[in-house]
């Protein structure tokens, strides 16, 4: 009866374990703002692409910079702080710098989760079918190429993203 149990409890655990836990993924850093009118339109269908894809390794890191603009300094200075702890919480601190070099909402970049390295970047009004399939090809390259070889697709990063 032990043995069994013990069985129970490892294909338990096997089955609770993600399928992409071993698997190179992709994490999207998405800028967004109540102010800003293209968020209104990209946002949701980022997220639909997102959750369209929900047995990927895809990882969600979402800076909201409303009171980058309309908050009280107090605010901002707390915005701007949290956004670099977060930044820096995840790894990627150079986003933090690049962005201030390129301070636009209704835009997203993707970098790979193993080594930081920017995939792709998104902007405007974009639906779903097209970031879905920029965030799989981003994902294939993860998957298909180590470390230091992959390439952003496109021209769509501003140089601050692609300079680490």
């Amino acid at each position: 009866m032990r043995l069994t149990a013990l069985l129970f409890l490892i294909l338990v655990g096997a089955l609770s374990r993600p399928a992409h836990a071993d698997t190179p993924g992709i994490q999207i850093i998405n800028f967004t703002a109540d102010w800003c009118p293209t968020c209104h339109i990209f946002d949701p269908a980022l997220h639909d692409a997102v959750d369209g894809m929900s047995h990927q390794p895809v990882e969600w890191i979402s800076v909201d910079l409303t009171h980058a603009r309309t908050g009280t300094q107090q605010q901002k200075d707390e915005m701007w702080a949290g956004f670099l702890n977060r930044m820096q919480s995840a790894g990627i601190e150079q986003i933090y710098h690049a962005y201030n070099q390129y301070p636009y909402t209704g835009y997203a970049v993707v970098i790979a989760s193993d080594s930081k390295e920017p995939l792709v970047c998104m902007q405007g009004v974009m639906n779903s079918r097209e970031i879905t399939f920029r965030l799989r090809r981003a994902l294939n390259e993860v998957q298909r190429r180590a470390p230091g070889r992959r390439v952003p697709e496109g021209s769509g990063c501003p140089e601050p993203f692609l300079s680490n």
